[in-house]
């Protein structure tokens, strides 16, 4: 049995392409081995990394609108930028073993596009306000 180098995908014997991905696998004499291929199945993708990414995406997303907050607004600043990178990571380590994003994964990256200028501005509005304060 061999599997596709690129997706993780079983490759029927004497396929030239792979038939989820479209990669083109080539063959050695006798059509017994693949050169571009593993004979070690695919890692399953794990959904609790992509909810996980979720989660830390919408807690950057809620905490954003805190950095408004004078005096307060650092560590929240602190907090969304750890919760961003966290939801990124997860995000990256779910696609590493699925192919495609779900939905929490999806999700996860709109908030965290979101969050990112939101942080930024309400830190700055809270750090101005603190500093004038």
């Amino acid at each position: 049995m061999a599997y596709c180098s690129n997706c993780g995908n079983f490759l029927e014997e004497g396929s030239n392409f792979c038939d989820q991905c479209g990669k083109a696998v080539k063959q050695t004499q006798g059509n017994t081995s693949y050169q571009n291929s593993t004979s070690v199945p695919p890692k399953k993708a794990s959904i609790s990394d992509s909810v996980v990414a979720m989660v830390f995406s919408i807690l950057a997303l809620e905490l954003s609108i805190c950095c408004f907050f004078p005096i307060v607004c650092i560590p929240f600043i602190g907090l969304c930028i750890a919760f961003i990178c966290i939801s990124r990571a997860k995000r990256n380590r779910y696609l590493e073993c699925a192919v495609e994003e779900n939905g929490f994964t999806k999700a996860a990256n709109i908030c965290s596009i979101i969050a990112i200028p939101l942080t930024a501005f309400f830190g700055f509005i809270g750090f101005m306000l603190t500093i004038t304060m």
